[in-house]
């Protein structure tokens, strides 16, 4: 018996229709943390005064600057909130994980062929839980079920025979995914942070506010990481 937290799907959902951003960015060879990008916005325009207005009082972020950001996540339509304001006028946004899993169990169970779906609980495997991973059991007799019975009897975790579903899954959600096969029924969904993380900076970098937009590179350890200065031209 597998443990799933319930997520309510009446959350606020946004613009499933566009394709997935997995394959649109090159791997890069410096490591980052998934799930965050450093913004630096233009000191003229409203995010750069907000920004600046932000460091000069409290040097927190607030209520202002969070209502900017909701804004910049509906129009780059992946889920985004204020991380921490950075050195130098930048702004540290993180990729609302919580979001994106309720957005991907929505999509599931909205699905015939899908028996059940819940994220994966702390409780059961923190490690995973923590990289945002869905565990779906498919419908009896569905194509999908037969190819994941397939998988398992081999031996295997994964094949080609789950990319039909796990690519429409994708173009549904626009979240990138991985699959690994648990059971015969059975497959564990991780959300590909690190690929979405690219692809959030490059629509960041798009945005007419913004003057330039990059993952927050380690310097260090992650824990004690602090955002990288913007590439030289």
């Amino acid at each position: 018996m597998w443990h799933v937290q319930s997520i309510s799907t009446c959350l606020l959902v946004l613009d499933l229709a566009f394709c997935p951003v997995a394959a649109q960015e090159k791997p890069l060879a410096l490591p980052f943390v998934p799930g965050e990008v450093v913004v630096k916005f233009s000191p003229t325009s409203k995010a750069g005064a907000l920004v600046a207005a932000a460091s000069a009082s409290s040097g927190q972020p607030n209520a202002p600057l969070a209502s900017y950001v909701d804004s910049l996540a509906r129009e780059v339509r992946i889920p985004i909130g204020v991380k921490r304001l950075g050195s130098g006028g930048m702004l540290i946004v993180a990729i609302q994980r919580a979001d994106l899993v309720a957005r991907l169990l929505e999509r599931l169970r909205a699905n015939p062929h899908v028996k059940e779906a819940g994220a994966l609980s702390a409780a059961a495997t923190t490690p995973l839980a923590a990289q945002a991973v869905v565990q779906v059991e498919f419908a009896e007799r569905s194509p999908e079920a037969e190819a994941v019975a397939k998988i398992a009897a081999s031996g295997r975790e994964s094949g080609s025979e789950m990319d039909p579903f796990v690519k429409r899954l994708e173009h549904e959600s626009g979240i990138p995914l991985t699959a690994r096969v648990t059971s015969p029924r059975q497959v564990l969904l991780s959300i590909d942070l690190s690929a979405l993380t690219l692809g959030l900076a490059a629509r960041l970098r798009k945005c007419a506010d913004v003057e330039y937009a990059q993952p927050n590179f380690l310097r260090r350890r992650m824990s004690s990481a602090g955002p990288s200065p913007p590439p030289q031209a």
